[in-house]
């Protein structure tokens, strides 16, 4: 069963997630996928860790994320309700 989020504002919700990709789900009160989003912008951390010359790379990555993580809550915040996305 999908859930609808609850009434929050949008905007908050984006830079949450521009902040710290999945933090704008979570508030959204979609945890599962925050976690799944958090954990992969975890992994690019991790990975840049081991390659300190990529600086940029990682930050690149890190930018694609967030925007696509903002995109991605404000499609949630779009879907009709009882409709799954």
């Amino acid at each position: 069963m999908s859930r609808s989020p609850r009434k929050r504002p949008l905007w908050a919700a984006v830079v949450l997630n521009v902040l710290l990709p999945g933090l704008g789900h979570m508030f959204f009160d979609r945890v599962g996928r925050g976690l799944i989003w958090l954990a992969g912008a975890m992994v690019v951390a991790g990975l840049s860790l081991n390659a300190p010359s990529s600086k940029n790379a990682f930050l690149g990555i890190q930018l694609v994320l967030a925007i696509a993580s903002a995109i991605d809550i404000w499609m949630i915040s779009r879907a009709r309700p009882g409709e799954r996305f």
